[in-house]
């Protein structure tokens, strides 16, 4: 067995393989030619199902695993932030990485990241697109209620605000200079372009759903708060339950546990950055539709 870690970059990738006794057999930097990369593995051992890989959960990391995973070499995907300390050290060069993967990965000690499928991480990236999309929605909303107190206007809460701002002629009755009347107009297009994307990114993603329930997707549903798009979100986040040992780790995933610092006396909680922000903030948008739902 040969083991290559490999330090993926956006134009080249730098690779290094050992071999089962830990002796350097090749290093090489390649360019992200898919030709030029499976080569480098037929230069050592024309049996690529010999090879064991280990990469980094760099941006760009689909298309490689894809292309190694069609030639049937074994991919690992290590998890960068928990591999940063294990491998902290004061040389970091693409040669370096490359080689400390390598090794670790010779003696499995690499802190593995899931790999979401292929057939669902297209749709999982879209659905995460919608959240980003209703986040800079709300950015422009608080920036027009931070306008509005800078010129003492009194603006009504932010909910209130945003279905004001849609109204026409919203801004006329506001009495302040054209400079910021057009200022406030500017932000009152974006609203209006990513109520536009928003809603046709949720038509096309629940047309998708069509061809991907599921009996856990019907029993989400029924939950008050969660509709179709949030628990296809919840799904897609989640995507195999059976990766979270225990509950426990379900909810620290999704960053619904504080982290702790304790030390002595002293004793301190914190919000990890460690968790995935797109279930989470999927979460807490059921939670306000369903106090709204309660509260009718």
């Amino acid at each position: 067995m040969y083991y290559t870690g490999v330090d993926l970059h956006s134009d080249n990738c730098v690779l290094k393989t050992i071999n089962k006794d830990g002796q350097d057999k090749r290093a090489s930097k390649l360019a992200n030619q898919p030709e030029d990369i499976i080569n480098y593995f037929r230069s050592i051992e024309p049996d690529l199902s010999h090879h064991s890989v280990v990469v980094e959960t760099t941006h760009n990391y689909y298309w490689f695993t894809d292309l190694l995973k069609e030639n049937g070499i074994k991919v690992t995907l290590a998890h960068a932030y928990k591999l940063r300390a294990i491998t902290a050290s004061k040389v970091k060069t693409d040669k370096h990485d490359a080689d400390t993967l390598a090794k670790l990965l010779l003696m499995n000690f690499i802190p593995e990241a899931y790999m979401v499928s292929q057939e669902l991480r297209d749709l999982r990236d879209f659905t995460r697109t919608r959240l980003n999309l209703t986040h800079k929605r709300v950015a422009c909303i608080n920036s027009i209620h931070s306008l509005l107190f800078k010129y003492n206007c009194h603006p009504k809460s932010k909910t209130e605000l945003g279905k004001q701002i849609l109204e026409e002629n919203f801004t006329k009755s506001i009495p302040v200079n054209h400079v910021v009347r057009y200022h406030i107009d500017v932000f009152i297009d974006q609203v209006h372009l990513l109520n536009q994307q928003i809603e046709e990114v949720e038509h096309f993603i629940k047309n998708e759903i069509k061809t991907r329930t599921s009996e856990t997707f019907y029993q989400l549903i029924k939950m008050p708060g969660i509709g179709q798009i949030i628990a296809m979100t919840i799904l897609l986040e989640i995507d195999d339950i059976n990766r979270f040992p225990e509950t426990k780790n379900l909810f620290s995933y999704a960053g619904l546990v504080p982290a702790a610092k304790n030390s002595n006396k002293s004793e301190k909680q914190y919000s990890s950055k460690q968790r995935n922000k797109f279930l989470k903030n999927a979460l807490k948008e059921a939670a306000v539709h369903a106090i709204h739902f309660f509260l009718r």
